[in-house]
């Protein structure tokens, strides 16, 4: 068989928050398409639909679905995948001996190659002749940029499709672990870079002493910040309960002293350690109120979005992060969160995006460019993503460049 159409391989996919009531919709809309496949198959005429998606994790399940859907009859399913080197889809798709009884699934057109990735809108202007007269039925899976470049680049092609269906406003998350989005959770003051945590494990039995001995005396806020750093250091090796207890003492003795500031900092210390533990809710109302509490910190808005985004409300989440882009544009973190949920989300092309912005404001995070390396491989530019993987090696050995 041509290794050009090779048959899909359907795979179960693990969604996270509102996985049946979307996945539901999905399937709805993919049922208009089999049927028009059907028809055109019956009555002997070519079919050209388009569905347009954001996530890749949507075009994964979509394709699944709609496969099964068709080999219900007697088709069978095709994947082509356009390159640098294979951009002329109406030609390939018209010398495909198996053409008369396959549907074709069409997806990467931004990977044709050529002045800014045209060639194979091109091909598909110039030829799109082929796919009538061999009555073609294919499936065209576009992103929002090629969604876009196809009317722009390509528009008799275009004037050609038969229907069209919008998959581009669905959230289907993967299972990533709390420990991977807890890295975009940011602590006050730099502690995180700062605060040597083995050196204060020893004082940590005495915490709950110290928080006793700030209330009695009444001191000034200087000592306050002491126990921000035991609360960290107890978030950091895992005694969660003890710092709950420490920051809702040190809570107390701030809103008695009337200072905002203070509460806000604490507020998110808090949140943080309640998203470590689970409790979203509680996490979401920390945050929230150190939100109200300081309105134009960008790091109680950067954290606020994680927790909302871990318990289903993805639009507030990234609206979240967009107020704190607002009150700080060149804040990295905040573009790390974001390329995070994006990545999550399955959205490669804002994942990169918000990646590289992030590596542009802090050149030396080995992490996030570890990470974009990863984004770009999914998005086969291994070209792009083995410089990104040399940066994360370059700068922290830890991060190894894959083979090949």
């Amino acid at each position: 068989m041509d290794e050009r159409f090779s048959p899909m391989v359907i795979k179960e996919q693990l969604f996270f928050t509102d996985a049946s009531e979307e996945a539901q919709k999905v399937r709805d809309r993919l049922h208009i398409f089999a049927e028009e496949l059907e028809l055109a198959k019956k009555w002997d005429r070519p079919s050209i639909l388009i569905a347009t998606y954001r996530s890749e994790y949507v075009r994964e399940y979509a394709q699944a679905v709609l496969e099964r859907l068709i080999s219900a009859g007697s088709d069978r399913v095709f994947r082509y995948g356009v390159e640098k080197g294979q951009f002329d889809i109406p030609l390939e798709l018209r010398d495909s001996p198996h053409r008369k009884e396959m549907v074709f699934f069409i997806s990467g057109l931004r990977r044709g190659g050529g002045k800014s990735g045209r060639n194979a809108y091109r091909a598909l202007n110039l030829r799109r002749e082929f796919l009538v007269e061999e009555k073609i039925r294919a499936v065209f899976w576009l992103t929002a940029v090629e969604s876009r470049g196809l009317p722009r680049f390509a528009p008799d092609f275009w004037a050609f499709r038969h229907r069209v269906i919008e998959l581009d406003d669905f959230y289907f998350q993967s299972h990533r672990t709390l420990s991977i989005a807890a890295n975009n959770l940011v602590w006050h003051d730099n502690v995180a870079q700062n605060v040597d945590v083995k050196k204060f494990m020893p004082v940590l039995r005495n915490a709950d002493q110290l928080a006793e001995k700030l209330e009695e005396a009444g001191s000034g806020f200087p000592n306050m910040k002491q126990v921000y750093l035991f609360a960290y250091v107890l978030w950091r090796t895992g005694s969660n309960q003890e710092a709950l207890m420490l920051l809702d003492r040190a809570l107390n003795f701030a809103a008695r002293a009337n200072n905002p500031g203070l509460q806000a900092r604490l507020l998110s210390a808090l949140g943080i350690v309640h998203f470590e533990t689970g409790d979203f809710h509680e996490s979401v109302a920390a945050f929230e109120q150190a939100c109200s509490l300081n309105p134009d910190d960008p790091v109680v808005w950067n954290n606020l979005s994680l927790p909302l985004y871990h318990s289903g409300r993805v639009e507030k989440a990234i609206s979240a992060i967009h107020t704190a882009m607002d009150l700080k544009p060149r804040f990295a973190g905040c573009w790390r969160t974001l390329g995070s949920m994006y990545y999550d989300l399955g959205w490669l092309d804002e994942a990169r995006l918000a990646y590289q912005r992030c590596v542009k404001y802090t050149p030396q995070d080995s992490e996030a460019w570890h990470i974009l390396g990863t984004i770009f491989m999914e998005l086969e530019d291994r070209k792009q993503a083995f410089h990104a993987f040399r940066k994360a090696h370059k700068i922290d050995p830890v991060f190894e460049v894959p083979e090949g």
